[in-house]
């Protein structure tokens, strides 16, 4: 190691910081109650009228956009069923297998069949 690192570390701890090492029982219990009681963030339990109905509004409005989200995915779907316009027409070659009798496109088939299936015997 060379001298400026040695130097660095000696300087600044480890650059993971708290990597293999564990806090004391003692600092535990120090965290625990800095976190605790009154000083917790929901130390009432309970939220306002007002935010639980901004909460509400919120979870109908993604219940709302999900629905129309699928809607929009069908229409996708039913569309590029219909059209070749990710492959542009073009289809792929599928191979089969002579070993495991699999068949798939040809590329993914050379690379994992033939040569090299695992029912090769």
């Amino acid at each position: 190691m060379k001298i400026s690192q040695e130097l660095w570390l000696k300087k600044n701890g480890h650059p993971k910081g708290m990597l293999g090492k564990s806090h004391s029982e003692e600092t535990k219990r120090k965290y625990s109650k800095s976190r605790s009681g009154e000083l917790h963030w929901n130390y009432d339990g309970s939220f306002s009228d007002e935010t639980r109905k901004r909460q509400s509004e919120s979870a109908k409005k993604r219940i709302e956009d999900s629905k129309e989200k699928q809607r929009l995915v069908e229409m996708s779907r039913d569309y590029h069923k219909n059209n070749d316009v990710w492959n542009k027409g073009i289809k792929e070659k599928t191979v089969k297998c002579p070993h495991c009798d699999k068949v798939g496109g040809n590329a993914i088939m050379k690379r994992w069949h033939f040569d090299n299936c695992k029912n090769k015997t």
